[in-house]
């Protein structure tokens, strides 16, 4: 859990430096290191063209920080979630271990299920499908890749709403 707040706090200052007003929300109370995290206080933030970002998890075991960045972006109401992993994108099977692993350009996060993806744990996964938030996976080791996500170029797999949802919305 720790480790996320040394993450955090590492990835505000790089953002800071390049100009980028910041601010690191904890789930566990470190008043004198960053923000303790309260939903007004984040969405006055946001509203105030500052990035969140959430360190420590939802501060309860059990839950991955997965799970957390999924619960603080339906939370927050966020048009999508980002997830910064090891790989450039969500893989038929694991790409480390097989070099002949294809890629998608987009998947539903019923596919995702079906197939045993791993792209993220099944409570996080199970969070976002429920209230459609797009999920957009991409390398962390790609230079710029945050930012292209950010400024709406495709990058990485997107992981959507399933079909049958987004038309019943429609309707």
């Amino acid at each position: 859990m720790l480790a996320t707040l040394m993450n955090s706090i590492c990835f505000a200052e790089h953002l800071l430096h390049q100009g980028i007003p910041t601010e690191v929300f904890s789930a566990i109370q470190i008043d004198s290191v960053c923000s303790f995290y309260q939903i007004d206080r984040a969405r006055a933030t946001l509203d105030g063209g500052s990035v969140c970002i959430f360190a420590c998890g939802t501060g309860a075991p059990f839950f991955s920080t997965d799970s957390a960045a999924a619960l603080r972006a339906v939370e927050l109401g966020c048009g999508v979630l980002i997830k910064a992993t090891k790989v450039d994108g969500v893989y038929d099977c694991d790409p480390m271990k097989n070099p002949k692993a294809k890629k998608f350009e987009s998947i539903t996060y019923s596919e995702v299920i079906e197939r045993d993806l791993q792209v993220m744990d099944l409570v996080a996964i199970s969070l976002c499908r429920e209230n459609e938030m797009p999920l957009i996976v991409l390398s962390m080791a790609e230079s710029g890749s945050i930012l292209r996500a950010c400024q709406g170029k495709h990058i990485g797999t997107r992981v959507i709403a399933d079909r049958k949802n987004q038309d019943r919305r429609r309707n």
